[in-house]
């Protein structure tokens, strides 16, 4: 099957084409050699949308380095946002489940900042009813913005499945997880990377300002949050020990 043209019609239904076309907007896009290619760069072209492209061709080895859309692996999309002065910059891994964001100065920006953002906007734009769902590890930026609104947020274990619940159930509007995880009303209850760009792409097409100036509004009306996600790793004694001293809560941290 080529489930390409089902797709493209299904998110046409989901996303403001009219606004992106009218925009003016300059994306570059990270497809990692991935199943994102000719996906999130031919919808935006679609949509009228400016696109550089980038390894949007595929290699089994990944360039030969993790196809992961996180600040650690995606300085040549930051340099390509700044040889070409793009407005954004979107990205989504080998898969194409999870997104990654840059500004037009080639920032990245964490999921947790954007999750907040894309929940805001959703609510401005949409008017819809309903929260948000957000797991146990993600940043309480959301809980902020459902505050603002009166809007319910639901707390899961981590693992998209739980997320996917909510929006079976149409109690979230929205689910997402720091782990760089989103999906929306109307969609699948499993997490989609394109569709997490293209929203993005929206917000900025739609409000006219790029990413820092949208943070610092949403902070503006929320209040401020700072987050940043630090990968270690543990070898299997360690790790048994550090589960074994969490079964208590700390009295102290980092002294």
């Amino acid at each position: 099957i080529d489930p390409r043209g089902s797709y493209f019609d299904h998110l046409r239904k989901l996303l403001d084409l009219k606004v992106l076309g009218q925009s003016g907007l300059k994306v570059a896009v990270d497809v990692m050699y991935g199943t994102g290619r000719d996906y999130l760069d031919a919808f935006l072209r679609d949509a009228g949308v400016q696109v550089e492209v980038l390894h949007g061709y595929r290699d089994p080895l990944f360039g030969g380095q993790r196809p992961e859309p996180s600040d650690e692996y995606l300085e040549p999309l930051a340099e390509r946002i700044r040889e070409t002065g793009a407005h954004l910059g979107l990205a989504v891994d080998a898969d194409a489940d999870r997104f990654g964001v840059m500004d037009g100065q080639g920032r990245y920006h964490e999921a947790n900042m954007i999750l907040g953002l894309l929940f805001d906007h959703l609510i401005k734009t949409r008017g819809w009813e309903g929260g948000v769902a957000r797991s146990v590890a993600t940043s309480h930026l959301v809980d902020k913005v459902a505050a603002a609104y009166g809007r319910p947020v639901f707390e899961t274990k981590v693992g998209f499945k739980f997320l996917g619940e909510y929006i079976l159930s149409d109690q979230a509007l929205m689910v997402g997880e720091e782990s760089e995880g989103f999906s929306m009303r109307g969609h699948l209850p499993e997490k989609d990377g394109i569709l997490a760009c293209l929203l993005v792409a929206e917000m900025v097409a739609t409000t006219g300002k790029g990413i820092p100036e949208l943070l610092k509004d949403l902070f503006a009306r929320v209040g401020p949050v700072h987050t940043q996600r630090l990968n270690l790793s543990l070898n299997p004694e360690v790790k048994v020990r550090l589960l074994e001293r969490l079964q208590t809560t700390p009295e102290r941290f980092a002294g």
